[in-house]
């Protein structure tokens, strides 16, 4: 790995990072030196977790997107539902969606006896 830093050379980085021409100048030198070639083996470590987070992030966001298509699956298949209740609770005659299921359980019962009257009659 060179010591020579593309954004060493090229100034205009700088004052973004904060750094004034005498840091930089100092910086420069301790790189060319060798003085801080643990701070090179410390980015390229950092640049790998990097890039191993993006990753993450990428499935993270395709977990997210499939969860979201489930989503919209489960809340149609919800709608259908309701509406299948409802119009169950229009045939019974039923007053009262909370009381749909009292209503249907009065209607099947209703049956039972009305087939039990005419099979006695027969």
């Amino acid at each position: 790995m060179g010591n020579d830093c593309t954004a060493a050379t090229d100034r205009s980085g700088d004052a973004d990072l904060g750094l004034d021409d005498s840091t930089t100048e100092a910086l420069v030198s301790r790189l060319k030196s060798g003085e801080l070639a643990h701070v090179g083996e410390r980015l390229a470590q950092l640049i790998g977790e990097n890039r191993s987070l993006r990753q993450q992030l990428v499935e993270v966001a395709g977990q997210r997107d499939e969860v979201g298509r489930q989503l919209v699956e489960v809340g149609a298949r919800r709608d259908e539902l309701r509406r299948q209740l409802d119009e169950v609770g229009e045939l019974i005659e039923s007053k009262r969606p909370d009381k749909l299921m009292h209503d249907l359980r009065n209607v099947l019962n209703e049956l039972v006896l009305l087939r039990a009257a005419l099979s006695e009659e027969l």
